[in-house]
């Protein structure tokens, strides 16, 4: 009796426990996603003097912002990162990264500023690279904000190089040809998935993989979901 009055006990403290802790962190990081949506959309009218993408000369300006802010130092390239990687606003911040953290802020900027974009993965003999593959009056099209003077975009290239076409891809570098892209890097690591890694994901899909934030909510969400359950089936 005496036994399960004590597991009875541990279970409800367990509960208040989860749905406490995992409120917190709800809270916690919904309010640097926010912070993180305000900063972003400050960037985007400080260097378009718009709200949203509204023409070719405001990604021109976005992707010239890009080159000069988020830069990168091959000498560390082997670097820790955090597992989720930095988010859009960090990566800003320091104004440091590569290709990858460019293409996060690329993209993330570009669907609160109404535009639909998603990364794609080139894959090259030697090496790869990211890029962002956007969609700008019903086409979709090659965008890169990423500096490299070898593989740089130009502003003639801003809509005008369609996603699918690899081979007109900038690239200086001849040791190391396009060989393949896709657009879901997790499908072409799995072997049963390789035929569905060049699907478009849903753009709230898209900008949740591109939000650290939104990914830890999620963790929070599920405490509490485990807290209630506990509460309910103890």
């Amino acid at each position: 009796m005496l036994k399960a009055k004590l597991m009875d006990l541990f279970f409800q403290i367990l509960s208040v426990f989860l749905l406490c802790f995992g409120g917190a962190i709800i809270i916690f990081f919904l309010v640097k996603e926010v912070k993180e949506v305000r900063f972003l959309k400050g960037i985007m009218r400080s260097v378009t003097g718009e709200q949203k993408f509204k023409n070719k000369e405001n990604l021109i300006d976005f992707k010239n912002f890009l080159n000069t802010n988020v830069r990168y130092d091959s000498n560390q390239k082997e670097k820790k990162r955090p597992l989720l990687r930095h988010t859009a606003s960090e990566i800003l911040k320091m104004n440091y990264g590569f290709c990858g953290e460019n293409a996060r802020v690329a993209i993330k900027m570009m669907i609160l500023g109404g535009v639909r974009a998603n990364r794609i993965y080139i894959y090259g003999k030697k090496w790869g690279h990211v890029v962002v593959e956007q969609k700008w009056s019903n086409k979709w099209f090659l965008f890169d904000g990423h500096y490299d003077p070898l593989t740089k975009m130009e502003d003639d290239y801003v809509v005008s190089i369609n996603s699918s076409a690899m081979e007109e891809y900038p690239n200086g570098y001849p040791e190391n040809p396009y060989v393949s892209i896709h657009r879901v890097k997790l499908f072409k690591l799995i072997k049963p998935l390789q035929s569905f890694s060049n699907i478009r994901l849903p753009k709230a899909l898209i900008y949740y993989f591109e939000s650290p934030y939104l990914i830890k909510i999620s963790f929070g969400v599920f405490l509490v979901l485990l807290g209630i359950l506990i509460y309910f089936i103890k």
